[in-house]
């Protein structure tokens, strides 16, 4: 039996298309093969940008003006966003956005291979589970008032699809936990 070999390292840089001066956390797709990102322009225009990691370049990616916070669906052709108060989902391939459901202070999700999307909110909003077809979101948790929660957020999938991990924040910071839900 021969040892595997080593992973090979591989680093390359994704410089800033011009006239952009504000650019977000980039996101990979599932696949490995794209990265997506909000960028802001000179004008003051926000928009999702891809880039496919064989390419040289970002390009915008049409339809998404005025977008916050993109995140991937679990086979790589969509990006889910928040703009205008609506989550909506693209086709990377191109077409026009569809509105998955009202969200009118989303800010960020992630989506299972099941097809549903969490996404929190602000302040003292619950995360909201919806299915990426569409519907009416519900909530997926609230905040725990017997643990003094101020803030719940930041859901993230956990491997099987169905039960994910949200930060917990509570008055006292020592009682601030990450936390399971399903």
């Amino acid at each position: 039996h021969r040892a595997p070999k080593p992973p090979r390292l591989v680093r390359f840089e994704v410089p800033i298309p011009p006239n952009l001066i504000s650019i977000d956390t980039p996101r990979i797709s599932p696949d490995g093969q794209t990265l997506a990102f909000n960028a802001t322009d000179a004008e003051g225009k926000t928009q999702i940008w891809i880039r496919p990691l064989n390419a040289l370049v970002a390009q915008p990616l049409a339809g998404t003006e005025g977008t916050s916070r993109p995140f991937w669906s679990p086979d790589s052709r969509f990006l889910a966003f928040f703009s205008g108060g609506k989550l909506k989902k693209i086709d990377v391939a191109g077409g026009p956005p569809t509105k998955i459901c009202d969200a009118p202070t989303g800010s960020d999700g992630p989506w299972s291979p099941e097809g549903r999307i969490l996404f929190d909110g602000t302040g003292t909003d619950p995360i909201q589970r919806v299915s990426a077809a569409g519907g009416t979101p519900l909530p997926a948790v609230k905040q725990d008032a017997s643990r003094k929660e101020t803030q719940i957020g930041w859901p993230e999938f956990l491997p099987d699809g169905r039960h994910f991990i949200y930060m917990a924040i509570s008055q006292k910071v020592d009682d601030s936990a990450y936390r399971i839900g399903s």
